[in-house]
């Protein structure tokens, strides 16, 4: 193997010898996504004490690691694959009641998981909200209306559905032109604080031009809720719901 740097991820919990296989491929698996690069990281032993996962990254692959890793704590757009995996390390931890810690290869901590130390924050939702989702139509299916349909847009699959006539017309673009499509999502919080749109229903879409796909790429990726950012969401919903109001 080419030359390489060691990183290691720390378990609090468990021991080598009482580290069930089954959960062992459960961290390495979501480790493995943490980290990126997967064909240039390398699982190379257990070590004792609380235990630790050593793994090592071709040296080609290291910055664009410490990149991936340094976007967990940047205030820009941190990719989704990147959020669902740390917090499947954290929740595993929390689990077995322990906390953990990723260090780079100088021995310096670079990630910490608060697992069972973490306040979490309560469950919200499941509510509706209009907005935006695109991509490329990759699934259109099924005997019932609305009709299902997969919109797949930088790797994450989006679950839609539509009525039957307009299924037919997103007909024409499978796997084709990618399209955005205007409607309304259902959305949730779970208790890791993780946002998720777990439908969306389309009312209507328009096809994407070559030549605007990236403007609309990030249009598109900025269809998080309001409600992330607001003291008391649940508050908040209730008043849209009530609408203004009235001053006797």
């Amino acid at each position: 193997m080419p030359r390489a740097y060691e990183y290691q991820l720390r378990i609090g919990a468990y021991s080598p010898e009482t580290l069930p296989m089954a959960r062992l491929a459960e961290y390495l698996a979501d480790l493995s996504v943490l980290l990126g690069c997967q064909d240039k990281v390398h699982f190379v032993r257990l070590q004792g004490g609380s235990t630790t996962l050593i793994h090592a990254v071709e040296k080609e692959a290291v910055p664009k690691v410490e990149k991936r890793i340094a976007a967990l704590e940047s205030e820009g757009e941190t990719p989704q694959d990147l959020t669902r995996a740390y917090l499947a390390i954290d929740a595993k931890l929390r689990q077995d009641n322990a906390s953990g810690e990723l260090k780079g290869p100088t021995g310096q901590k670079v990630v910490s998981f608060p697992g069972a130390q973490r306040v979490l924050p309560p469950a919200f939702g499941p509510f509706n909200e209009e907005g935006h989702v695109g991509g490329i139509v990759i699934m259109i299916g099924g005997k019932n209306d609305p009709v299902p349909v997969h919109i797949e847009e930088a790797g994450t699959v989006h679950n839609c559905c539509a009525a039957r006539e307009l299924a037919r017309q997103l007909g024409t673009c499978l796997f084709g032109p990618p399209i955005q499509a205007s409607g309304v999502g259902r959305w949730r919080r779970d208790e890791s604080g993780f946002w998720e749109m777990t439908r969306f229903t389309i009312r209507s879409f328009e096809r994407i031009d070559a030549d605007s796909l990236s403007q609309a790429v990030t249009r598109m990726r900025r269809i998080d809720s309001p409600f992330k950012s607001m003291e008391d969401p649940i508050q908040e919903s209730l008043r849209l719901r009530r609408g203004p109001e009235k001053v006797n």
